[in-house]
């Protein structure tokens, strides 16, 4: 409760340094611990931020974005998986006889990648949310830049105002940018874990591939080996084909017999 009480009255910043207002108090549950705490911010008026999402400093107490708690925990958790998947894995890979233990962690922990994959869809859409927050305040600020430098232009501000005004806006810009930086690495880092877990839960694929190349090369020196067919036509020698509608000729030595017998009769007569 010490740290509790010492940030009463301390300013809040966000994790790049801008001011968020300052804690006027706690409020704690039945048991003692602190479960909100009070921060008045001017014009916003007082908020109530989870004591979670607040870490206390020597000067200042550092406020984290709900986005940023939810991804580092998902990450967390999908990282200690997918360590646990590999090494179950290795250890059936080494004794097969542990293949039915195995069976039984690897739907706990099927269970558990459902789970993640629910609070994932979650956090994708708020990581979505507050780019879209950042690239909104990021327009305004060009809007106030450039009509500083109209003013500025039509001799209606100094040139230290104008000074002045580039300087707020470039220290917010930098904060807007780095955040959007973060924003963007955690969503790749989620993005190269369920790659990397989907190669760890599927079966590999490689050797499949190769039986698949080595059957069709196989396949090919076969066809080499076998006898091709003739591509050319045949040649066929004119005196070999015989036409349907043609009979042959008589033999001319049976006529020649024929006429013979036939005259000897009649000078018989």
């Amino acid at each position: 409760m010490k740290n509790d009480i010492e940030m009463v009255g301390k300013q809040v910043k966000d994790m790049y340094g801008a001011s968020m207002g300052k804690v006027v108090g706690v409020i704690t549950d039945i048991d003692g611990s602190v479960q909100f705490v009070g921060v008045y911010s001017g014009y916003d008026g007082l908020r109530q931020i989870a004591y979670e999402q607040l870490v206390v400093q020597n000067d200042s107490v550092i406020f984290i974005p709900l986005w940023r708690l939810d991804s580092q925990k998902l990450i967390r958790e999908k990282n200690l998986t997918l360590r646990r998947l590999k090494s179950l894995i290795e250890i059936v890979a080494d004794n097969d006889e542990l293949k039915q233990d195995a069976e039984i962690a690897y739907s706990k922990y099927t269970v558990k990648i459902q789970m993640m994959a629910k609070t994932q869809d979650g956090v994708k859409t708020a990581l979505a949310a507050r780019l879209e927050e950042l690239e909104a305040q990021l327009k305004v600020l060009k809007i106030l830049v450039f009509d500083a430098k109209v003013q500025l232009k039509s001799n209606e501000m100094s040139e230290e105002a104008y000074e002045s005004v580039k300087m707020q806006t470039s220290t917010l810009t930098e904060y807007i940018t780095h955040e959007t930086a973060e924003i963007a690495g955690i969503q790749r880092r989620l993005e190269d874990l369920d790659m990397e877990m989907m190669q760890t839960i599927e079966p590999p694929k490689e050797h499949l591939q190769q039986s698949a190349t080595i059957y069709l090369q196989a396949e090919e020196e076969m066809a080499d080996m076998l006898p091709k067919a003739p591509t050319d036509p045949v040649p066929v020698k004119s005196e070999e084909v015989v036409k349907s509608d043609e009979s042959p000729d008589p033999p001319q030595g049976a006529a020649k017999d024929t006429k013979s017998d036939w005259l000897s009769r009649m000078e018989a007569q």
